[in-house]
């Protein structure tokens, strides 16, 4: 199982996060941690505090986030933009993405996390 961490911002239908930690991944979301009324901001800052890659489907105010971030030195532990797409896809996406990332670090001990989520 991956030991990568993920935040599911406020416009990601928590049911995903509730369905990946079913399967043993560490996922939470902003909605089962209180964060929904938060600015773009203070979500990537929490997704930070603990450690955990983002995923929004706020494609526009994201990338422009991450943009400043790279810009200025900043770092992260990911952002995963993703269009609005049905929940099995978006799950389907994520555990693609899981798969990649454990094979990536098990390789390479480096991540890199695809930009957007893989199909």
């Amino acid at each position: 199982m991956s030991k990568h961490k993920l935040y599911l911002d406020e416009d990601i239908d928590p049911l995903i996060s509730r369905i990946l930690r079913e399967r043993g991944y560490d996922v939470t979301s902003a909605t089962e941690v209180r964060m929904k009324t938060l600015s773009d901001y203070e979500q990537i800052e929490f997704a930070i505090s603990e450690g955990r890659t983002i995923l929004t489907h706020n494609i526009k105010h994201f990338v422009e986030i991450s943009n400043e971030y790279a810009a200025t030195g900043k770092t992260h532990f990911g952002i995963i933009v993703s269009n609005q797409l049905p929940l099995k896809e978006i799950l389907k996406r994520l555990l693609r993405w899981y798969l990649y990332i454990s094979i990536s670090t098990a390789s390479s001990q480096q991540f890199h996390t695809p930009f957007p989520v893989p199909h």
